[in-house]
């Protein structure tokens, strides 16, 4: 799958933020992509839990483009994880969908994950750590939302260097 445009990636991520806001409390995990008593339904209408990106496998502009969630075995049990398109290790599952490196990905995804990215000075920048699995939905939603208007301010301000 071809990895969308940032803008197209940002919106994207609007709109599993505005999704989160509306779950109810009892149904958000951040901490386990789906709950272990998940009975393998698309939907989730089994009534089991999930974090952001296990939410967004259930909204159908995300599941046309392949993101979804697949029951995985190890050697010693099974477990679940998002796949999207042809990626079926959970750090690149939607990766293309919302246009994210590897890095925004934890940030995004991951409990208490931080971000360093190089300003344009050249300098390393520290977004303010992700966060911690205890999260709630609305506070998951703020943390996406914090990270598009992060995006659009570099994008501006690469916009301004480059006149």
């Amino acid at each position: 799958m071809k990895k969308a445009p940032e803008r197209v990636g940002d919106r994207r991520l609007l709109k599993l933020a505005a999704f989160l806001e509306k779950l109810p409390p009892k149904r958000f995990d951040y901490g386990s992509y789906v709950g272990r008593d998940w009975k393998g339904m698309p939907d989730l209408s089994c009534g089991t839990t999930a974090c952001a990106i296990g939410w967004a496998t259930t909204m159908p502009e995300f599941r046309k483009y392949g993101l979804c969630l697949l029951y995985a075995r190890d050697r010693w049990n099974g477990f679940h994880v998002p796949c999207g398109g042809s990626h079926h290790d959970a750090p690149l599952a939607g990766t293309a969908i919302f246009s994210l490196n590897e890095a925004e990905w934890d940030y995004l995804f991951m409990p208490g994950s931080a971000l360093y990215n190089e300003d344009y000075s050249g300098e390393e920048e520290l977004r303010p750590q992700g966060p911690s699995s205890e999260a709630t939905a609305k506070q998951v939603a703020q943390h996406i939302r914090r990270f598009v208007a992060w995006r659009e301010k570099r994008r501006a301000k690469a916009k301004g260097a480059k006149r």
